[in-house]
């Protein structure tokens, strides 16, 4: 008898719950299915075609743009650091040459 009424408690504190839930969502959904309708007739498909030839028209202005910007990215941020960079590399190129003419010297041999 116990078990049977904590039982049928716990059965009416599910229950409540899920019902207000449920008539949230049925509002939820008709409010969006409102919005939805709102959109269509907003937007027609002339309008987003023209939207869609203006993207593209951006796009082509602004890909030199973005190819000149990427092309700085890999710059060094001050003249020092690049400075660095450059002797780094032109020792690297140097010991590189030096290899080389030591490969090319041995194969002579």
């Amino acid at each position: 008898m116990y078990l049977k009424k904590i039982l049928a408690q716990l059965e009416d504190d599910v229950v409540v719950p899920c019902e207000s839930r449920m008539e949230n969502w049925k509002t939820n959904m008709e409010v969006t299915a409102i919005k939805e309708e709102e959109y269509i007739k907003m937007y027609k498909d002339s309008d987003i075609e023209w939207l869609e030839q203006h993207l593209t028209e951006l796009e082509k202005m602004t890909k030199p743009v973005l190819d000149a910007l990427r092309s700085y990215q890999d710059l060094p941020p001050d003249k020092a650091l690049a400075t660095l960079e450059f002797e780094d590399k032109k020792r690297q190129y140097e010991a590189a040459e030096k290899r080389l003419e030591e490969v090319l010297q041995s194969a002579l041999e």
